[in-house]
C-alpha cells in the first residue's frame, strides 16, 4: 500500500497494520470505533451508446463495525493459567511461610473434633450412626437419578449438532439457528423440571439434578451464542474475500475490470468517489479484522474446525460455564493432586450431611403439624440454633464446590485457569460479594445477559435485569426443590440492590473494617433466616 493511500484515510489502516499482523491478537475497541461508518459501493461504469443499466454493489460496512464490535463481548475475560486462592495459600512453598498457618490447621482440626462429637452423640443418644439415614436417602433411587442425569447430558448434543450444521451452511445462525436454539433451551429446562416433578426425587436429588440442568442450559447458551456469531463472521469473511479478489483484479494493468468498475463510499450525508488502492485498502483491512475475530486468544485453533464432537464433551467437562475457542492448559495431570480433592469431596461431604443431620432436619420435624402461629414462635428459636451450624454449611458448600470440585474437574480436562473465586471473605460492599463469590456465574452473567440487556436498556436498568433473572433462576431452583413457591431467596438476592445502595454511604466506604463487618453480618444472617424460612414456613 503507498504512502498516499495512508495519508488520504483517516482510518485505522496504517495504524492497525503494524498491530493486527500477529495471529493471536484481535481487534481492539479503539481499532473498530475507527471504521468507517458507511457502504462501499461498487459498480460498473456507464457505456455510451447502450440501453443495459449498469450492475451496482453495496456493502455496508457500519453493519459489520457494529457486528465485530458486538463481537468484543466474547473476549471481555482472558483465561490465563491461574490457581485457586487455596491452593496457592496451601502449596507446601507458600504455605510455611505464612505467618496464619497455624489458624488454617486449627480450622481443621476445630471442624474435625466438632463432627467426632457429633457423631458420638447421634450414637450415644440416637443408638445410629450420624448422617446415617440421611445418607440412605441421598442414594434413595441412586440409579434412575444418574441414569436420569445421563441422559439430560446427552441431550445437550443437540446444541453441538445445530452448530454443525451451521458451520455446514446447512442453516443460518441469524433468526433460523438461533430460533431453533432458544426453543431447544426452553423444552430441555421444562422437560427436566418436569422429570424432577414425575420422579419425586428427594431434597438432596432434587438440587442436584436441577442444578446441573441449570449448569448445562448455560453451557448450552455460551456455546451456541459464541459459535452462532463466529459463523456469521465466516459467512462474511469469505463474502468480503470475493470483493477482494473483484477489487484487485481492477489493480492489474492490463485488466479490463480497471476501466469497467468504480468504487464509491456511501456516507448518510455524502458520496465519495475513491480509487482502487483506497478500495484495496478498505476491504483488506475489513477481511484482517474479520480473519483475526474467527482465531481464539492463545491462536491455535481457528473457526470452524472446533466444531468438532471432541471438542463439545471437553467443553462440557471443563468448568467453565462461558465458552472458548482455546482453553489453557497445563502439562499433565497431577494424580496426588486430583487424589487429595478426590478425599477432600467425600470427606466434606460428610461433614456437610453431618450437619444437616444433627441441626436441620430435627428443626424441620420440630415443627410438622404446627400452625402457623405456634410456627411463628418457635422461629426464633430455631434461627438462633441454626444460626452458626447455617454459616459454617455455608461455607464448607462453597468450599467443596469452587475448591475442590471444581478444581478436581480442572485437573481432570489440564484446564489451567483454576481463579473460581476471588477473596469474597474481605468484601467491603455486596457488588464485590457478587463479583468474587462465584465467579464462574458471574462471568457468564456478565456475557450473556448484562453486555446482551446493555443494547436496550441503560447501565443501571442492565444490572437490575442480571440481578432479577439471576434471582428468578435461583428461585425456580428452590420451587423444584422444595416444592414451595415462597420467593424468599428472590426477596434476599434483589435484597442485595439497597445494601450496594447503603454500602457506598460515606461511614462503610471510607472504613472498610466497618463495611466487612457489615458484610459479614448479613452473611451470618442471611443463611440461617431462609433456611428458617423454607423449613417452617
Amino acid at each position: 500500500m503507498t504512502d498516499s493511500g495512508c495519508s488520504q484515510s483517516a482510518s485505522p489502516v496504517c495504524d492497525a497494520n503494524a498491530i493486527i499482523n500477529v495471529e493471536s491478537i484481535h481487534p481492539t475497541v479503539s481499532l473498530l470505533k475507527a471504521l468507517p461508518e458507511c457502504n462501499l459501493v461498487i459498480k460498473e461504469k456507464e457505456i455510451e451508446n447502450t440501453k443495459k443499466k449498469p450492475a451496482k454493489s453495496s456493502f455496508p460496512l457500519k453493519n459489520l463495525k457494529d457486528l465485530l464490535l458486538s463481537g468484543r463481548v466474547y473476549h471481555d475475560y482472558q483465561f490465563r493459567p491461574r490457581k485457586s486462592i487455596f491452593d496457592r495459600v496451601t502449596t507446601p512453598q507458600t504455605f510455611l511461610k505464612n505467618e496464619f498457618r497455624g489458624f488454617y490447621v486449627l480450622f481443621w482440626l476445630s471442624m474435625f473434633v466438632w463432627i467426632v462429637q457429633l457423631y458420638a452423640k447421634s450414637y450415644w443418644l440416637r443408638n445410629t450412626i450420624l448422617g446415617l439415614p440421611l445418607a440412605r436417602i441421598v442414594f434413595r433411587q441412586f440409579f434412575v437419578l444418574f441414569g436420569s442425569d445421563f441422559i439430560m447430558v446427552f441431550l445437550t448434543l443437540f446444541s453441538f449438532v445445530l452448530q454443525w450444521c451451521i458451520a455446514k451452511r446447512y442453516i443460518a445462525w441469524s433468526n433460523t439457528g438461533y430460533i431453533i436454539q432458544l426453543v431447544w433451551q426452553g423444552c430441555f429446562t421444562s422437560l427436566a423440571a418436569y422429570w424432577v416433578v414425575h420422579r419425586k426425587f428427594p431434597v438432596i436429588q432434587s438440587l442436584f439434578f436441577t442444578l446441573h440442568c441449570a449448569v448445562l442450559v448455560m453451557k448450552q447458551h455460551s456455546y451456541a451464542h459464541h459459535l452462532g456469531y463466529l459463523s456469521t463472521v465466516s459467512a462474511l469473511h469469505e463474502a468480503y474475500g470475493d470483493v477482494l479478489k473483484v477489487v484487485r483484479s481492477s489493480l492489474k494493468d492490463d485488466s479490463n475490470e480497471a476501466e469497467s468498475i468504480s468504487f464509491e463510499l456511501e456516507y448518510p450525508d455524502r458520496t465519495e468517489q475513491i480509487d482502487a488502492i483506497k478500495a484495496d485498502e478498505v476491504v483488506a483491512l475489513t477481511m484482517k479484522y474479520l480473519d483475526h475475530s474467527l482465531w481464539s486468544e492463545i491462536g491455535n485453533v481457528v473457526y470452524p474446525t472446533n466444531v468438532t464432537l471432541l471438542n463439545y464433551i471437553d467443553y462440557l467437562l471443563i468448568p467453565s460455564l462461558v465458552y472458548s475457542l482455546e482453553f489453557p492448559r497445563v502439562s499433565k495431570i497431577n494424580l496426588k493432586y486430583l487424589t487429595v480433592k478426590i478425599i477432600s469431596t467425600f470427606s466434606v461431604l460428610f461433614t456437610c450431611l453431618a450437619l444437616v443431620d444433627w441441626y436441620f432436619l430435627p428443626a424441620a420435624e420440630s415443627v410438622q403439624g404446627l400452625d402457623f402461629v405456634t410456627k411463628l414462635h418457635h422461629a426464633p428459636f430455631l434461627m438462633s440454633r441454626l444460626l452458626f451450624p447455617a454459616v459454617i454449611l455455608y461455607l464448607l458448600l462453597f468450599y467443596l464446590t469452587f475448591d475442590v470440585i471444581l478444581n478436581a474437574f480442572a485437573e481432570i480436562t489440564k484446564f489451567a485457569d483454576r481463579d473460581f473465586y476471588g477473596p469474597w471473605w474481605n468484601t467491603v460492599t455486596w457488588d464485590e460479594f457478587a463479583r468474587q463469590w462465584n465467579k464462574p456465574v458471574h462471568v457468564f452473567l456478565m456475557r450473556h445477559v448484562y453486555h446482551s440487556s446493555r443494547q436496550i436498556l441503560n447501565k443501571s436498568m442492565a444490572v437490575v435485569f442480571t440481578f432479577l433473572l439471576s434471582a428468578l433462576v435461583h428461585e425456580f431452583v428452590m420451587l423444584l426443590v422444595t416444592k414451595k413457591l415462597r420467593c424468599y431467596i428472590l426477596f434476599f438476592q434483589l435484597l442485595q440492590l439497597p445494601l450496594y445502595d447503603l454500602s457506598q454511604m460515606s461511614a462503610f466506604k471510607n472504613n472498610e473494617l466497618l463495611g466487612n463487618l457489615f458484610f459479614w453480618i448479613g452473611i451470618f444472617t442471611g443463611p440461617s433466616f431462609i433456611c428458617i424460612l423454607y423449613i417452617v414456613f
